[in-house]
């Protein structure tokens, strides 16, 4: 469904063009996982392969896991949006084509838009037979895990939650509902339902990294038995690098604030505090796990960038905030 083109959004579309193109590529159903892109979207942007996934670029060969480059491990990178590369300007500024770059090997971009940790890890899995040289496997990812975490829908390990799962189960509920019930609807209205609260943040940190854990635990699994190098790196946001903002930065995120409200107050909510709390806890449950953890927020901080412009969002970035990131995760690959 295109989006209602209020004056805000027209206004950040206008100073991010790009993200008309993040706009329409939409989704597919999936079986597992839910949903996935659109396969074999072309744009100036974003581009897909045959199964959604989006492409990467070594030296000036598009990559992906349909189209491998011969004769040459690859290294994956998986996550969700920011991951993926929402915001970047075209397939050569995302993350995984900056890492490629910079370490002269093929990266595959093997992440999920909205996906939790649990759908990360099934995609994977589903096609890691068909990839049979890979080296690294970098999971950036946290952000999601915990946003869903702090809302009050069901949410416990092993499968917590995802994104759209309102939507899914009210769909799933009218295709099912018998025609008595229907009626009794039509005759008498729908409950109405009371507002549930969100979680203690302090409950939600548990929740998510209990989630984290166990999709590391498969994880290792196959890294055992492939003999693959895992790192989980902390995805980077706004609110937890700490740099200062730059004013095209400062304009957008005052625009969204205004278009999503609740998800503004949301993303507040998830503050520093809460970061270092969730990073204190990932941090020593990678180090249980035996798993190289990475928090890339710190090493962003480290940056003197206030004259980059690295943001479209609190959560998704510019080329140039995904070439600080790949600087970020190549110093300790």
């Amino acid at each position: 469904m295109p989006l209602l083109l209020t004056k805000e959004l027209r206004q950040r579309n206008i100073i991010v063009p790009q993200m008309t193109e993040y706009d329409a590529l939409g989704s597919v159903w999936r079986p597992y996982l839910m949903y996935f892109h659109t396969p074999d979207y072309t744009s100036t942007v974003v581009n897909t392969d045959t199964e959604g996934f989006r492409f990467s670029t070594f030296k000036s060969q598009r990559v992906s896991p349909t189209s491998l480059v011969t004769d040459r491990e690859h290294h994956v990178l998986v996550g969700g949006s920011t991951a993926f590369g929402v915001g970047a300007e075209s397939d050569d500024a995302t993350i995984a084509s900056h890492l490629a770059q910079i370490t002269q090997t093929p990266w595959l971009n093997m992440a999920g838009r909205a996906f939790s940790s649990v759908q990360e890890y099934l995609l994977f899995a589903a096609y890691q037979a068909e990839l049979p040289r890979l080296g690294t496997v970098v999971m950036l990812s946290g952000f999601n895990n915990l946003f869903l975490a702090q809302r009050s829908l069901p949410f416990a390990p092993p499968l917590g939650s995802f994104f759209y799962q309102q939507a899914f189960q009210t769909g799933m509920e009218a295709v099912t509902q018998g025609r008595r019930e229907l009626l009794k609807r039509a005759l008498f209205g729908t409950p109405t339902s009371v507002p549930q609260q969100q979680r203690d943040l302090a409950e939600a940190i548990r929740l998510a990294v209990a989630l984290t854990r166990r999709s590391l635990q498969l994880w290792s699994f196959i890294a055992q038995a492939r003999g693959l190098k895992l790192v989980y790196a902390l995805q980077p946001t706004a609110y937890w690098s700490g740099r200062t903002t730059h004013p095209k930065e400062a304009e957008l995120f005052g625009l969204l604030e205004r278009i999503d409200p609740a998800l503004a107050a949301t993303l507040t909510r998830l503050d520093d505090a809460c970061y270092r709390q969730y990073r204190e806890q990932l941090a020593m449950m990678c180090a249980e796990l035996g798993v190289s953890f990475i928090d890339v927020n710190e090493r962003l901080r480290s940056l003197n960038s206030a004259s980059e412009w690295w943001h479209v969002d609190r959560v998704h970035y510019t080329g140039v905030g995904n070439r600080r990131i790949a600087d970020a995760l190549a110093q300790n690959l």
